[in-house]
């Protein structure tokens, strides 16, 4: 098995270094200070991979304080992927069962096939569809009466 280190590290954003402290299990963040703390706010961010790599070597050889240290995209804390869980659910349509999952099902094919073809624009594309579909389907996908549009 390869180690964390010797694998290649690539960084596309601001990540930071992230692990479990080993008395009570809490998600812990590699600070600039080479110590540990619970707030995100205090993580160190690093934005090449030779400063990734740095830190995740100083993390991995401070194993008494934590364990299974990794690097983590700032993105995965992200107000975007909070929003993703209600959004999903508006757009199947909130009050059934099935409605949010036919939405998450929608959604995630329509945000990876937005994410391939506008690389650089994705969000933001992303974003002004949500508004649009928002704005013209309030009820979600399940109340669509489909018999008006064939008919």
């Amino acid at each position: 098995m390869t180690s964390p280190l010797q694998q290649k590290i690539k960084i596309t954003g601001p990540s930071i270094v992230t692990a479990n402290r080993t008395r009570d299990g809490a998600v812990i963040y590699r600070t600039p200070s080479h110590d540990w703390s619970d707030r995100l706010s205090e993580a160190a961010v690093v934005r090449t991979a030779d400063d990734a790599r740095t830190l995740l070597a100083e993390s991995i050889a401070d194993d008494i304080g934590s364990v299974g240290a990794y690097i983590a995209p700032v993105d995965a804390f992200s107000i975007l992927t909070t929003l993703k869980v209600p959004v999903m659910a508006l757009l199947g349509g909130e009050g059934t069962v099935f409605g949010p999952v036919l939405g998450a099902l929608v959604f995630v094919i329509l945000e990876e096939s937005i994410w391939a073809r506008f690389l650089e624009a994705n969000q933001a594309i992303l974003g002004a569809t949500i508004v649009i579909l928002i704005f013209f389907l309030p009820g979600g996908l399940l109340r669509i009466d489909y018999r008006r549009l064939w008919a």
